[in-house]
């Protein structure tokens, strides 16, 4: 079943993301994909989306031509936080972070781009594992659209503070 996720206006035009079986070649496998359509609702082109396994995508906004899209990336054992951005004029789509992984389970709290600098708030955690640390880490990542610089920082925590510890029963 398709799934449409997000969708942006950009001059004469809507974007849409979807992860679809219907407009794979094979039907049985779901695929991510940025659609465009005029503002009638006619479709016009669709842009795969399936690159180093990119699943869920998501519009965070515009900048500068360009959509930028979050979702994961799906590996064998688990999936981490993914950004690209889809060149609207070349019609072309680039990972630009895929390399989100502070812990097992990672996933965006908080997206938003101002500027030309795109902010995520990510969350780690291990609840699945048994651990004396803080079961959450939250982390800000900084990214500069032009020079493509990341830079990451990590939230001050409070070990004595409360901790959601998860036991399978």
């Amino acid at each position: 079943q398709d799934q449409f996720t997000s969708s942006i206006k950009y001059g004469d035009h809507i974007y849409a993301t979807v992860t679809s079986g219907s407009l794979s070649k094979d039907k049985s496998v779901l695929a991510p994909y940025l659609l465009k359509y005029d503002l009638k609702g006619n479709f016009i082109s669709k842009h795969d989306l399936n690159i180093q396994g990119f699943v869920a995508p998501s519009i965070i906004g515009i900048n500068e031509d360009k959509i930028y899209i979050d979702g994961y990336s799906y590996s064998y054992r688990y999936m981490t936080p993914m950004v690209g951005s889809f060149d609207i004029e070349r019609e072309t789509f680039e990972v630009l972070i895929d390399d989100i992984n502070f812990r097992k389970h990672n996933k965006v709290n908080g997206r938003l781009i101002t500027g030309d600098t795109l902010y995520l708030i990510v969350e780690s955690d291990h609840i699945w594992e048994e651990s004396s640390e803080p079961s959450n880490f939250y982390r800000l990542i900084k990214y500069d659209l032009l020079t493509k610089r990341k830079s990451v920082y990590e939230f001050p925590f409070d070990k004595s503070a409360r901790q959601f510890i998860y036991k399978n029963l």
